[in-house]
């Protein structure tokens, strides 16, 4: 993991750290991450500049969330998700993490998408959740052919890391079903196809 955005994610730990559970500071950081992603996405950029306005704003940030999620379905839950218990907040954690992302260049899309894998891998090993190590995740990627394929299934799919890795070792793109107990791993996986 690149030292600087590790940096990066530990310093955003800091500043929520005694007010929300390890759990709830990673959901609470990956979903600032993900605000910042969309901005630099034209298909989500102005919705997500509404949502920013409100976090530096302290405005009606569980609103804004809902009509996101209303606008674009495929976000439905996962912003409200991610951020849910700050909505119970003052706001000002959400505003010093939205700074903090700015203030250490987290800014191009490109930079974004790491950042947001990276909290997901840093936020794993930390909760010491079942995590695929890459190298079988790539194994696998690598033994599949699916470019003949027009869908395949994941039935304990974590964070989706074998479908993850197939999409973007090929062009092709089949049908892809997955399946996961955990919601939180559910949701976040959800996050990484879009992002991805």
């Amino acid at each position: 993991m690149e030292q600087k955005r590790e940096m990066l994610i530990n310093s955003c730990f800091d500043l929520l750290r005694g007010v929300f559970s390890h759990q709830q500071i990673f959901n609470i950081i990956l979903g600032v991450a993900a605000i910042k992603w969309m901005e630099q996405t034209e298909r989500y950029s102005q919705s997500a500049h509404m949502l920013s306005s409100m976090i530096l704003n302290k405005g009606h940030l569980e609103d804004g969330v809902k009509r996101h999620e209303d606008e674009y379905p495929e976000f439905d839950g996962i912003i409200t998700s991610l951020l849910g218990r700050t909505f119970e907040t003052s706001g000002e954690q959400l505003k010093d993490i939205y700074h903090q992302m700015d203030s250490e260049g987290a800014r191009t899309k490109e930079d974004l998408q790491k950042l947001i894998k990276e909290i997901v891998e840093l936020g794993q090993r930390e909760n010491h959740s079942g995590q695929t190590p890459k190298s079988v995740t790539k194994l696998v990627a690598n033994l599949q052919n699916l470019t003949s394929e027009d869908s395949f299934a994941d039935f304990c799919a974590g964070v989706s890391s074998f479908a993850l890795a197939i999409f973007n070792q090929s062009s092709h793109k089949p049908y892809y079903y997955a399946e996961e107990i955990n919601t939180n791993s559910h949701i976040i996986s959800r996050l990484l196809m879009i992002v991805n």
